[in-house]
């Protein structure tokens, strides 16, 4: 971890701990084929303990890179794990700025 600052390391032990967490209480289900990959990825996305209403590069770059490599659902359980509601409008705000071409007809479901 060399290189992070000391509340990103803590905060990404702890996300991690939410994920273990999480999957223990069936929270997080088996759309994520590596929970604690798919926090890691989604690191960036998390700003003052919440997801980030208008995300950033690195954010969208982890975004993409977890929908690639797993699914949009896992996407989901990630922000519901983290503390967000998986609105439309964050749905709509990561599809638009981050490209992710999500169906128009998909939602969230938990």
């Amino acid at each position: 971890m060399k290189g992070l600052t000391i509340f990103t390391q803590v905060l990404l032990v702890t996300l991690m701990y939410a994920g273990w967490f999480s999957r223990s209480l069936g929270i997080v289900s088996s759309s994520c084929r590596d929970e604690d990959e798919a926090l890691s990825l989604t690191l960036p996305c998390i700003a003052s303990g919440s997801m980030e209403m208008r995300p950033s590069k690195a954010c969208c770059d982890g975004i993409k890179e977890l929908v690639k490599s797993m699914n949009l659902q896992c996407m989901c359980e990630i922000f519901i794990s983290a503390g967000a509601t998986a609105s439309p409008s964050l749905l709509r705000s990561y599809n638009r700025r981050c490209s992710l071409n999500v169906p128009p007809n998909f939602t969230c479901r938990l």
